[in-house]
């Protein structure tokens, strides 16, 4: 059953209140003539060098990748068009403008819980207002929160705002951008989806926690580009690594494009129902 959130909300004026349509009424109609894009910057994780403050660039395990062109030939069967070396190079910032914007937010968001309007209040006797407001958010904030909001707080204080937060805001304006250039029916690539792995690497092991730092901090690498664009995604399983652990594709539209996105992986869906892979279940559920 597909459920769907939607639409207008009364009590958000942020809100669109453009049409909901009808994601069913063509989601098996098949991609021919659709146009798929493929773009080399989703096939590496780009991070700043700590000490020089240079880029590196780091291919994607090439199982990642082989997925992903695997799905672009089955598509490409499909009678679908499969448009190479689309330009994405803004992908590179989404991990940065992140770490950024979020804390940033979550400073703004969270100064109201002050223990009187909103939110927790401390159970402890205090002599003054100070004192309440700091045992409330220090008893009601774990180590995370406060992590956040103080780094939100440095970043977007006058002193550091131009260098931080404006640096990010322009960020996400380029990143917005490569999408629109992408999406554009009228520009260069005309694409209906871009089509890309969803994560750097399958999943970490539990033991690896403390692996490879840079693949964890980058993990979200190649998903924060369509929050901070605001476009949709959708994720569907395309295989499993050679170490049994599920991998995963990602398509990516432009603004209100849901319904094509859903038509586009029900296809993939539809054309690789009888694969062996569909019969296996990953690794943590074998036997259950």
């Amino acid at each position: 059953m597909l459920q769907v959130i939607a639409g207008a909300d009364k009590a958000d004026s942020t809100a669109t209140i453009k049409a909901v349509p009808d994601y069913l009424k063509d989601i098996e109609k098949g991609v021919a003539g659709m146009r798929i894009g493929l773009s080399p910057d989703y096939f590496r994780i780009t991070f700043p060098d700590p000490e020089s403050g240079e880029y590196i660039e780091q291919a994607l395990p090439q199982e990642m990748q082989d997925a992903v062109y695997k799905a672009a030939q089955v598509y490409r069967e499909m009678g679908a068009e499969i448009i190479e070396d689309v330009p994405m190079p803004n992908t590179r910032f989404g991990i940065p403008i992140y770490f950024v914007i979020s804390r940033v937010e979550a400073a703004s968001n969270l100064h109201r819980f002050d223990g009187v309007k909103y939110g927790y209040r401390t159970k402890q006797a205090v002599t003054d207002l100070k004192e309440m407001y700091r045992r409330s958010r220090g008893e009601g904030f774990g180590l995370q929160p406060k992590l956040r909001i103080l780094m939100g707080m440095y970043v977007s204080a006058a002193q550091y705002s131009e260098q931080y937060y404006q640096r990010a805001l322009k960020a996400r304006t380029l990143m917005r951008r490569d999408f629109e250039n992408a999406f554009d029916p009228n520009g260069k690539y005309k694409l209906n989806a871009l089509l890309t792995p969803t994560t750097p690497t399958t999943a970490f092991g539990m033991a690896d926690v403390y692996g490879d730092s840079v693949m964890m901090q980058y993990a979200d690498q190649l998903t924060v580009p369509a929050n901070h664009a605001g476009v949709p995604g959708i994720s569907i399983p395309a295989g499993f690594s050679k170490d049994g652990l599920p991998i995963g594709i990602q398509l990516l539209g432009a603004d209100f494009s849901e319904a094509s996105l859903l038509r586009i992986a029900r296809s993939y869906e539809m054309t690789t129902e009888n694969e062996e892979w569909r019969k296996k279940k990953p690794a943590v559920l074998e036997g259950k």
